[in-house]
């Protein structure tokens, strides 16, 4: 559903009292806040080259929720948790088993220990191989939340709901208390009934 139906539907649910130019934000802040919740998933492939520790998630991830290298899932561990293992441990070579997010640039996270090897070219000859035997190996892959502009159906309502529920709670001319938990209330509901782990 794109963003312009859904902020129609949204204009139309409050009896035209809110524009959608009015509503064009709070969209926006609510699809920015599904990324605090599992819904709308994506996976990358990321190319490691030789002694590299620092990697960049693609614009639209907005949380890192898994990391792997190879086959190995990396456990998240904090700087100063690094520290415990090491006071160098932004020298270590080896096969990864952890990364962290902490002291780095927005959109950033580290390996430890550093891949010593690169990647194999992300090129599958035999896509779709038995087991991933096809897969391309010694790469990084990102399981994270993602913004997208327009959400799948099954997430329209809930979406204008609360953006409803918050816009009416609000203090303006057309504050409506009851309306809003109204909207708050189903929207609750509705969430509550979505699967998880969507990937889109």
């Amino acid at each position: 559903m794109t963003k312009a139906l859904s902020l129609t539907l949204a204009s139309t649910l409050s009896l035209s009292q809110l524009s959608e130019d009015h509503l064009a934000p709070f969209y926006d802040e609510a699809v920015y806040a599904l990324g605090a919740l599992p819904y709308l998933l994506n996976m990358s492939l990321i190319a490691v080259t030789q002694d590299q520790s620092t990697f960049t998630f693609p614009d639209n991830f907005l949380s890192l929720l898994e990391v792997w290298h190879d086959d190995r899932a990396l456990d998240s561990m904090t700087h100063a948790e690094l520290l415990t293992l090491s006071t160098q441990w932004q020298e270590h070579k080896g096969p990864p088993l952890a990364y962290t997010e902490e002291n780095l640039s927005l959109r950033q996270f580290r390996l430890y220990p550093i891949p010593p090897l690169p990647s194999d070219p992300l090129l599958m000859l035999h896509y779709g191989g038995a087991f991933g035997l096809d897969y391309p190996t010694g790469n990084v892959v990102l399981l994270a939340t993602q913004f997208i502009q327009d959400l799948p159906s099954w997430l329209e309502l809930p979406l204008v709901l609360g953006m409803l529920a918050r816009e009416y709670a609000l203090e303006s001319p057309h504050q409506d208390m009851a309306f809003a938990q109204g909207c708050a209330h189903v929207n609750q509901l509705l969430m509550a009934m979505l699967p998880l782990h969507s990937i889109v």
